[in-house]
């Protein structure tokens, strides 16, 4: 539901926060991070986040969608 993915994004921000490196291995660590500390499959706020970067549901995979993006434009869609 919207509430869950909500909430995994809202992780999702808080581990990109804390990277100190941008790239796509970082990233991809980040996010199955997330994965682990909320439980809430990809499936639910994959496309989710994949709306609020591109607006649109369909990206190339994540990690690499948010290293494209750049820290600053991925942490600010992501708030």
């Amino acid at each position: 539901d919207s509430a869950e993915a909500k909430q995994a994004l809202t992780a999702l921000h808080a581990e990109l926060s804390a990277l100190s490196s941008w790239d796509t291995p970082a990233l991809q660590q980040a996010l199955d991070a997330t994965l682990a500390k909320t439980g809430i499959k990809l499936g639910l706020w994959g496309p989710m986040l994949r709306l609020v970067l591109l607006g649109d549901t369909s990206s190339p995979p994540l990690a690499q969608t948010l290293a494209l993006m750049g820290r600053e434009k991925s942490l600010q869609r992501t708030q």
